[in-house]
């Protein structure tokens, strides 16, 4: 949308075309112009049109105002001379611009999770209307919950990956009984029966530790 504020997430590269940033995903941040404000309270907020969003620039300049209308509706009321807006409408919009800062957070927080980790964008969305602000601190306790929830691009192997990038422990029972799990799917080729010596001996080298399969 022009005029609002976004955060991606990616990296630099260098390529035949020169210097090239590349996201994997992005989130929409407060803005701190008066366009961008302006977008911001008309669409999150019913009952701020351009003008009433415009004023609100006008006292209290276009990076304060979003703060104060969050922070202290009655006091913009009062400021406003209770002509532009009524406490009841100042204190709902104050609740939903909250309520946006909350899901603008877990968003950031989850790009730091997952972003760069071989996960889809769409990932981050998903995991948001599956656990809600839960989900960095679920993700971080135990990165297969993705791969159990089918989230886009959650494969084992990637799943996996994370595991070890948070610093989790190998030998976690989770851990060992995900890769049973995926052993079976993986090196079956087909065959309805698995032999247990078989299935030991690649947990065994996955899990670097003590194999507990009971």
């Amino acid at each position: 949308t022009p005029g609002l504020d976004y955060r991606f997430h990616g990296k630099w590269t260098v390529n035949d075309y020169g210097r090239q940033f590349t996201f994997d995903a992005f989130v929409e941040a407060e803005p701190l112009n008066r366009r961008g404000v302006v977008e911001y309270l008309r669409r999150l907020c019913p009952g701020i049109g351009d003008a009433l969003a415009n004023k609100l620039c006008d006292l209290y300049g276009a990076e304060k105002a979003i703060g104060v209308l969050k922070i202290n509706p009655e006091q913009v009321v009062k400021d406003l001379g209770g002509k532009w807006l009524k406490l009841e409408k100042a204190k709902e919009s104050a609740a939903i611009l909250k309520e946006e800062e909350k899901w603008q957070q877990t968003k950031v927080e989850l790009l730091g999770i997952l972003a760069g980790n071989g996960f889809r964008s769409e990932c981050i969305e998903k995991a948001i209307a599956r656990w809600g602000i839960h989900a960095p601190r679920k993700i971080r306790r135990d990165p297969f919950c993705l791969l159990v929830a089918d989230m886009p691009g959650a494969g084992f192997i990637t799943c996996d990956k994370l595991w070890a990038k948070l610093g989790l422990p190998k030998d976690r029972l989770r851990r060992q009984a995900i890769c049973a799990w995926w052993i079976l799917e993986d090196k079956s080729n087909g065959s309805t029966w698995m032999k247990t010596d078989v299935v030991m001996s690649e947990l065994g080298r996955m899990i670097s530790g003590k194999v507990e399969p009971d």
